[in-house]
């Protein structure tokens, strides 16, 4: 009897360790499904295959902008004002060759963080840009130079048909003026280029003189000696006029002594 009562114990301690055996196992394969679980959302993660932070130029609410150093946090909506500018097209890019196309550089750490455009230009004068994105009317900086607001508004893909009439009766004759003077001074430097075209003699010993002698008559700043050649000039100029004008007085006084004599 004691050792039918032995087996019966025996037997049931092991049915009674097949359930606790059978929890372990499954709380192991749950722990090992939660393990894979997260190893694949950590890959897909650093691989950059999660479809929502990939996602990193689906119109954001507001993008940093650093111009020459200087940063400026701005609302997307506000670049609506002026369809097609810059930072319009800058804002609606989806693929990062096409955002570097309208920018120098372009960075975004973490999707969830605000992406920042970085354009190597000066800053002076982008404040008026950006208060133009946000009222929708261009209004410019009296004190810059109208044709530096010129091509920062060329730059930026703003037409400087918009500004406002307040402006632009100032700015239009700025920029005539800075375009004449331009111009000016482009024809001054053709014909500096011709004349050293013409006045180039060459390397050789006759070039030489020919040029030193050039300069002795043309150009009395080039040395004293060419100074004291245009001295010299000026002195026989005056001197041959004061002689002109005797003679014709002489002449004068001597047909009045004729009429005298005949009268």
């Amino acid at each position: 009897m004691s050792q039918i009562n032995t087996s019966n114990n025996n037997n049931a301690g092991s049915k009674n360790l097949t359930p606790s055996s059978a929890t372990n196992k499954t709380c192991n394969n749950t722990e090992e499904d939660d393990s894979a679980n997260n190893k694949k959302s950590s890959n897909s993660e650093l691989n950059g295959k999660s479809p929502e932070k990939n996602n990193m130029m689906t119109c954001p609410n507001s993008i940093i902008i650093n111009v020459g150093g200087r940063k400026y946090e701005v609302l997307s909506k506000n670049f609506a004002n002026f369809p097609g500018s810059r930072l319009w097209k800058v804002v609606h890019c989806t693929a990062l060759d096409d955002i570097l196309n309208h920018c120098d550089r372009y960075r975004l750490v973490d999707p969830e963080e605000t992406p920042e455009f970085f354009f190597d230009r000066s800053w002076n004068g982008f404040a008026h840009i950006l208060d133009a994105y946000r009222s929708g009317h261009l209004h410019l900086n009296n004190n810059n130079c109208a044709y530096l607001t010129r091509d920062d508004l060329r730059y930026w893909g703003i037409d400087e048909l918009l500004v406002e009439p307040c402006c632009a009766v100032k700015y239009y004759p700025e920029i005539e003026i800075c375009m004449k003077e331009i111009d000016m001074e482009e024809s001054e430097k053709l014909d500096i280029k011709a004349r050293e075209d013409i006045e180039n003699f060459g390397d050789s010993f006759l070039g030489k003189i020919r040029k030193y002698l050039w300069d002795l008559f043309e150009y009395p700043h080039t040395s004293r000696a060419a100074q004291g050649i245009a001295l010299w000039s000026l002195f026989m100029i005056i001197v041959s006029t004061a002689c002109f004008i005797l003679s014709s007085a002489l002449e004068d006084l001597s047909h009045y002594d004729e009429y005298d004599d005949h009268r």
